[in-house]
């Protein structure tokens, strides 16, 4: 009887574990099944999302580029000059208007978006493009003559308002024949005085060139997308498939969504996102079941995968179970741990955890090497510009610099090489501008097999400027492997590639900080051998001192000379003049002839240095009255004094730009102190600088680290906290910026020595 008992408790216990492993992997096939649909979407979302935003940074990188073409159209001295004449077809203007046409001309050239430039003054009613100079209305029937606005209604619109980077939404227009669509960016000149119209600058977008990039963002075959400005107003669009772009209702407030909605008669997917930079909205369309297509193969699979392992789990699911889950256990206790879960939770929420876990880690991963990976050639290319122009302030500045970007560059010796591209000079058509294109990404790849460390940086179309770093006991023998190099890259460019090159060397320096020199003396080798038939494949720049140079004021001079000025290094400044004046007129008996030559010299740089300070207007009556034919002492102490003068304006500059900065700085802390998000890293970004140059700075202008700036005030905050007895400890410490009590009271104490509870009982004590 007993015997029986057992038995019939075994088969219980037996049928139930195996209804257990039969209800098991159905659940959790289900479930699977459920999370699927769920992730398939979601990484529909995202992907979409990624598009998106991919044809949005392209289109704002070109945006970027058309805003910044402008603003340096607006301080152009010829346009300028047309700003403020009523008579711009007097004699002495049509040189300066020829010179204004070719300077539009490469603006047009450098951004695929753009079909033309105009700028429009108001005080003359003319027009300047990069082909012609036209009247307003002349202007209007070259262009807009047959589209759908009147000459009245567009002159009203654009002349009576005032634009500050508007975008006028998209119209058609005929130019030279061919029909196009554009959108009109416009900025009234001049910039900064809201009051004042004297004209405008127009670009001209051709939105077919949109719509290209568009394209790319519609996965699959079947789709729409299309863009609206930030008032809602639909601009452009393109579609796959046979569906129309037709506008569908989004969020304007949020910066990025999802949503489902009807369109074209079926249910579609909309995905959209904001641009920070100018506030379109880009809005994709995926029909759904397109989506659900995937989510139906998966479910076969599932469902095949589910029966097997009913099979399997009949005749071993306990011993597996046992077997496997250990291992599973120790990856969750692993995750909960990393991601500070409570241990506690049931097995289906550790299966929900593990999966959304893994995905977190894997979307960090991604997020973070895809923000890496995007700002890294934008900061490389800020690095060279900076490293090429000599604006660091000193090393430490560039290697904080380097090292935020992880940017290594090894060697005990540098030079700036120029490679010219040869045989597209003046050329300005589509063919011969992909060619160059082209040619460029070879000499790259060429420029890339080589054994030196190189860095490339291109300067124009035309040229790349090359970083040239190395390790060698000599400077001959480093400029012996440079030419070697440039021996190699020259057969191998011609001989292959049916492509010739022109190379140009500055001299070798062993400091990484004073390649600007180096870039500055090829950039004069170019110059001087631009129209000559050389026949070397390496041209040095000690060569051409060689030819040119007859008295002692070298470019390597005139570079030092101008990085004393803007350096604002007086003493240096004062010192090298009295160099000058000395090695050439005391220890050398010049001619008179050459004296003045060395003095027109000087005065050239004078005014080159003044223009590119924007200190010209200062110093122009000073510089006319500097007679380089006449008395030569007294000129020279003329020229002298405008130096100094100059060095001494830019450190006025220079310090009143650093307090600018402090007070930006201090006014972000006082107004944030109380966020326990605040960082250093956060107040970096909000300022555009880097983190390592801001904790640079911070430290120069204040004498203390930021962190310990940030908890003296938040500590003085708590204090006038603590003087109200109706506020806790508790209630203080996040009121003041901390995440917890205990590291409050561990601050408070650290700054004023006693703890939070003991410095209310002293206030209480010494009010009574």
């Amino acid at each position: 009887m007993i015997f029986e008992n057992k038995k019939r408790k075994f088969i219980v216990s037996l049928l139930i574990s195996y209804f257990l492993v039969l209800v098991i992997p159905i659940f959790v096939g289900f479930l699977v099944y459920h999370e699927v649909i769920k992730i398939v979407k979601e990484e529909a979302r995202e992907y979409n999302i990624a598009a998106l935003e991919q044809a949005m940074k392209i289109t704002d990188s070109r945006m970027e580029e058309i805003e910044n073409s402008i603003l340096q159209l607006t301080i152009n001295p010829n346009i300028r000059y047309f700003n403020s004449i009523f008579q711009p077809f007097e004699s002495n203007s049509y040189f300066r208007m020829w010179e204004t046409l070719k300077d539009i001309t490469p603006y047009t050239l450098t951004n695929d978006f753009i079909i033309d430039f105009a700028v429009y003054f108001t005080k003359s009613d003319i027009v300047l493009s990069s082909n012609s100079v036209y009247s307003l209305r002349s202007f209007y029937n070259s262009y807009f003559k047959d589209s759908s606005v009147t000459f009245s209604d567009w002159s009203n619109d654009i002349l009576k308002k005032r634009y500050d980077g508007k975008l006028i939404p998209s119209i058609p227009v005929i130019i030279n024949g061919k029909r196009h669509e554009i959108i009109c960016y416009v900025q009234t000149i001049p910039i900064g005085y809201p009051n004042q119209s004297d004209g405008f600058i127009m670009a001209l977008i051709d939105i077919h060139q949109v719509n290209d990039i568009l394209k790319g963002a519609v996965t699959g075959e079947q789709g729409y997308i299309y863009i609206m400005d930030q008032n809602g107003d639909y601009m452009t669009g393109v579609s796959k498939g046979g569906f129309s772009a037709v506008p569908v209702a989004v969020d304007l407030n949020a910066r990025k969504g999802f949503s489902d909605r009807y369109s074209n008669g079926q249910r579609m997917t909309i995905t959209y996102t904001t641009s920070d930079y100018n506030g379109w909205v880009y809005v994709v369309a995926i029909p759904t079941r397109s989506l659900m297509n995937k989510v139906d193969y998966i479910r076969n699979i599932i469902f095949a995968v589910t029966a097997l392992s009913l099979i399997i789990g009949i005749l071993s699911a306990y011993a597996l179970a046992r077997k496997n889950a250990r291992p599973l256990k120790d990856i969750i206790e692993l995750l909960k741990r990393t991601f500070r879960y409570s241990t506690d939770e049931n097995i289906r929420n550790e299966y929900s955890f593990l999966k959304g876990s893994i995905a977190e880690l894997i979307e960090n991963n991604q997020s973070l090497q895809q923000e890496v990976e995007k700002q890294k050639p934008v900061l490389e290319t800020v690095f060279f510009n900076r490293l090429f122009k000599g604006e660091f302030n000193d090393r430490e500045e560039m290697e904080a610099f380097q090292s935020s970007i992880g940017l290594q560059i090894y060697g005990n010796l540098f030079a700036i090489m120029l490679i010219k591209i040869k045989g597209y000079e003046g050329l300005t058509n589509e063919e011969a501008l992909n060619e160059l294109d082209a040619s460029r990404v070879i000499v790259k790849d060429i420029l890339d097999s080589c054994l030196m460390d190189t860095a490339c940086h291109y300067i124009d179309r035309d040229k790349i400027a090359v970083l040239v770093a190395g390790n060698a006991n000599k400077e001959t023998d480093f400029e012996g492997q440079i030419k070697n190099m440039s021996n190699d890259m020259y057969h191998k460019a011609w001989q292959r590639y049916n492509i010739r090159l022109s190379f140009y060397l500055g001299n070798i320096y062993t400091d990484l900080a004073e390649v600007f020199l180096s870039f500055e003396e090829a950039k004069c080798v170019l110059d001087y051998y631009y129209d000559k038939e050389e026949g070397q494949f390496l041209i040095p720049y000690s060569q051409m001192q060689r030819e040119n140079r007859q008295y002692n004021y070298s470019m390597e001079s005139e570079i030092r000379l101008a990085n004393m000025v803007k350096a604002g290094n007086r003493q240096e400044l004062e010192k090298m003049l009295k160099e000058l004046y000395r090695d050439n007129f005391i220890k050398i008996k010049l001619t008179n002839d050459m004296k003045s030559q060395l003095l027109f010299e000087m005065r050239g740089t004078i005014i080159k240095l003044s223009e590119q300070l924007d200190f010209y207007e200062l110093f122009e009556q000073r510089i006319r009255m500097m007679d380089c034919n006449g008395d030569i002492e007294k000129t020279y102490e003329m020229m002298m004094e405008a130096y100094l003068d100059l060095c001494d304006m830019v450190n006025q500059r220079k310090t009143g730009n650093a307090l600018k900065l402090k007070e930006k700085i201090m006014k972000y802390i006082n107004v944030n102190f109380t966020d326990s998000n605040l960082s250093l890293a956060g107040i970096a970004f909000e300022l555009n600088l880097t983190e390592q140059y801001l904790s640079q700075f911070f430290k120069r202008q204040t004498g203390q680290n930021f962190s310990n700036y940030l908890e003296k005030i938040r500590i003085d905050y708590s204090c006038d906290l603590l003087r109200n007895p109706g506020c806790s400890v508790n209630d203080i410490s996040y009121r003041a910026g901390y995440n917890s009590d205990k590291t409050f009271r561990r601050a408070f104490k650290r700054v004023k020595g006693i703890s939070p509870t003991e410095f209310r009982r002293e206030m209480k004590n010494s009010v009574v």
